[in-house]
């Protein structure tokens, strides 16, 4: 069962305090009285926290989890990487320096009881350098004035989140982002609170001067234009007082005759202009190059590992002591041998996979149809429906969003006849790239949206093996003749073949207008 909480720590070279925050973050979340989880992600450390975070999970395995980033990535992507782990209805995001106090996580939930979908925070008596509240100061105003964002300290990182906005947030694609911002864009009901702050005991804040100028330039281009605006309309009015200086200067020159003077005037004007168009250039620039990031499509982050509790009960449920084989799937590249088709019969199982079918609106063929199966020597092997996203993504190298070309086969290969079943087919790796499962999830929300009649696998290949040794005739006096249905219970004809004559045909129980 997921829990009600989960708490997300993103760490980055923090040996030194993780053992301060397990001390206070485990005790301040136990007496809440919930079920939780707390979700570290290591962002690529260097020192000894993933030793320190593997030996935590080793004391307290039943809710903690361990996301271990392969290189690193910077703290809002670890983030959105938690994210997509975390199970929790309420989520909160915490820093691992203790400046926030994990005792005021209780406050947040409060919040989100009384119905606030995002919660921010505002330290209150902030304890930081001088030169980082000025910084910060600065840069909240700069946001307010050219994007639609409203967060009064940007800063701080202590903040919930309900499921359905962090929800919201996987689905996003964007490769540098701000997660509190790109989260207040999808909330419905955000709040403010105070929260207690404290200085840092221990270790050093990752966050520079340039790193804060950087997160700006990310919260700028991601969630606003006005920085290109600003320039547009300040080369307009640039342009148009250059025009009125030209003017005034030819009419001088007309009146007072040519001077010398004034040299040193223009080339300071013209140094300024210059100075601004290479500004806007750098603005464009900066717009430019996260285009260059995001159509790239590679992967935002890559996890190493992750370390959890194994869900056991999960596996006594769905394969508890006795329940009966079904359908055997072949592996490799599931062409087996009559002597392997056999067995399986011999055994009682449905056997299915292989076939190729992956026709797509590029290549809108029937020789990218396969049919139901293929025979061998007495027996029949079942052919998958539809092709899984090894096929779309190129043997799993790349595009790995590949797999919502799928929906363009379920299309093709349902209209103007149904010739394949709607079979969302792939493997469990496609949870280990954000884009396979943002395709996933467009391929389950497209499914959940049409009229289906639910099959299991098993079902479908036993139904695939009738078809193949069924037999439909019509006689001249319109009676229809069915032969070896087995399982079968309903066939749908051409109407141009006309309706049975029920009193006369063999193996005909009704017949329906659909």
């Amino acid at each position: 069962m997921n829990p009600q909480l989960s708490v997300v720590v993103p760490v980055f070279n923090e040996e030194e305090g993780l053992p301060l925050l397990f001390e206070r973050l485990y005790p301040a979340l136990d007496a809440l009285g919930r079920s939780y989880e707390i979700v570290f992600v290591d962002d690529g450390s260097s020192d000894r926290s993933v030793a320190e975070l593997r030996e935590q999970f080793e004391r307290r395995p039943d809710v903690t989890r361990v996301v271990l980033l392969a290189r690193n990535a910077g703290q809002h992507l670890a983030i959105l990487a938690a994210f997509a782990q975390a199970r929790g209805t309420y989520m909160i995001t915490l820093d691992a320096d203790l400046q926030n106090p994990p005792e005021e996580i209780a406050r947040l939930i409060e919040a989100m009881d009384a119905g606030a979908d995002y919660v921010g925070t505002i330290r209150r008596s902030r304890r930081d350098v001088l030169w980082r509240k000025a910084a910060s100061r600065l840069m909240n105003r700069l946001r307010e004035r050219t994007t639609s964002i409203r967060i009064t300290d940007q800063g701080c990182m202590l903040r919930g989140y309900h499921r359905s906005v962090v929800d919201a947030v996987n689905h996003c694609t964007e490769m540098s982002t701000y997660v509190p911002a790109l989260a207040f864009t999808f909330a419905r009901h955000p709040v403010e609170i105070e929260v207690a702050h404290a200085e840092r005991t221990v270790g050093q804040s990752k966050y520079s001067l340039y790193r804060l100028i950087r997160l700006n330039f990310d919260l700028m281009t991601g969630f606003s234009v006005a920085p290109l605006q600003f320039f547009s309309m300040a080369g307009g009015v640039i342009a148009l007082i250059s025009l009125i200086l030209v003017v005034y200067l030819a009419i001088r020159r007309l009146i007072v005759g040519p001077e010398a003077e004034g040299v040193f005037t223009l080339f300071g004007i013209a140094f300024f202009l210059i100075g601004v168009a290479l500004i806007g250039l750098g603005v464009v620039g900066e717009y430019v190059g996260r285009i260059y990031e995001q159509v790239r499509q590679r992967p935002r982050y890559m996890v190493a590992a992750v370390l959890e509790q194994g869900d056991h009960g999960a596996t006594e449920r769905l394969a508890p002591p006795g329940k009966r084989v079904q359908v055997f799937l072949w592996t490799g590249d599931a062409l087996p041998g009559a002597g392997a088709l056999a067995r399986t019969d011999q055994l009682g199982l449905a056997n299915l996979n292989g076939g190729n079918t992956q026709a797509t609106s590029e290549n809108p063929s029937l020789t990218d149809v396969a049919p139901l199966g293929r025979p061998a020597e007495g027996h029949f092997q079942v052919y998958a429906p539809v092709q899984n996203e090894n096929v779309y993504t190129n043997l799993w190298r790349s595009p790995f969003f590949g797999y919502r070309r799928a929906l363009e086969t379920f299309r093709l290969t349902d209209h103007p006849r149904r010739l394949k079943t709607l079979s969302i087919y792939f493997h469990f790796y496609s949870g280990t790239k954000p884009a396979s499962l943002q395709a996933l999830r467009e391929v389950y929300r497209w499914a959940n949206g049409q009229e289906t009649l639910p099959l299991t696998i098993s079902e479908y290949a036993r139904k695939a093996v009738d078809f193949e040794g069924a037999a439909i005739a019509r006689r001249l006096d319109g009676a229809f003749v069915l032969r070896g249905m087995r399982g079968l219970r309903t066939v749908r004809l051409d109407p141009r073949l006309g309706f049975p004559d029920l009193s006369r045909s063999h193996g005909v129980a009704g017949v329906r207008d659909v």
